[in-house]
């Protein structure tokens, strides 16, 4: 359960990090994946994301309309930030999912 904080007139809410549902970026409602693909790690240029305890994995939305998934920002690691590609930002997808090593390849346009 998310942990909502009033502040003035306003409720806010703040992701509970041991519920892995809060975990979940808010564009993931958009692209209507309920299963993330459990990640090892993610890689985007020199930026390796590992998992944030309590998860055992990176979670990653990935349909049809494109991808998301949250990295924790670099000047708060506490804090995390979406990323969200649509299928119009990438070119092309490379996968193997291989049981000891599964891995996927973005292209982008």
């Amino acid at each position: 359960m998310d942990v909502q904080e009033e502040t003035g007139d306003k409720k806010v809410q703040k992701p509970n990090l041991e519920n892995p549902e809060s975990r979940k970026p808010d564009t993931e409602k958009v692209f209507h994946v309920d299963d993330p693909l459990k990640c090892r790690s993610i890689r985007i240029g020199k930026l390796v994301v590992h998992p944030k305890a309590p998860l055992s994995y990176v979670p990653v939305y990935l349909s049809r309309d494109g991808i998301a998934f949250e990295v924790p920002m670099v000047s708060n690691p506490a804090k995390f930030s979406s990323v969200v590609l649509t299928a119009h930002d990438v070119a092309g997808i490379l996968g193997d999912f291989e049981e000891n090593s599964p891995i996927v390849f973005l292209c982008p346009q």
